[in-house]
């Protein structure tokens, strides 16, 4: 048989017992709507977090295609440098080549100046001793012509 103090320790488990199982109902409940909760806020970051891949996906495409876009004007320039160098290489070998031929060219004429100065001294001494020869021809006539008129005279 059960004393008063039995019946009441008894009496309070069972009420206690009621206690837990509506706190823990409660905290199930509890648990249940944050779990819920937790569940939405997945989905929405998880619907954002898409979002944000596609919106980090556009830009990276956009720049892929401005980066190849940027990659071809490179390139353009590249070949265009690349054919300005060599017409500028072919023009420093003609004007090599040019400055070569215009120094054989001045050699040359150099040397025919030379070759028409030498001939125009010699024509020129020639030129001289042919006038000088005539006049010295001249001079014996008339040295001849005076000696015979002095000679007439005496």
């Amino acid at each position: 048989m059960l004393t008063n103090d039995d019946q009441l320790t008894k009496g309070s488990d069972v009420g206690s017992s009621d206690a837990k199982a509506q706190k823990r109902k409660t905290c199930e409940e509890e648990m249940s709507s944050m779990i819920g909760d937790l569940l939405d806020q997945n989905v929405e970051l998880t619907t954002q977090l898409e979002a944000l891949k596609r919106q980090i996906s556009k830009k990276n495409e956009l720049e892929l295609a401005e980066l190849h876009e940027y990659n071809a004007k490179l390139t353009k320039l590249e070949n265009e440098n690349d054919q300005l160098i060599k017409e500028i290489e072919d023009l420093e070998r003609i004007n090599k080549q040019r400055g070569e031929e215009n120094q054989s060219t001045y050699d040359e004429i150099a040397a025919q100046n030379l070759e028409m100065s030498e001939e125009i001294e010699r024509k020129k001494i020639d030129s001289s001793k042919k006038e000088n020869d005539e006049q010295i021809d001249k001079l014996k006539q008339h040295i001849e012509t005076v000696k015979r008129m002095n000679e007439q005279t005496r």
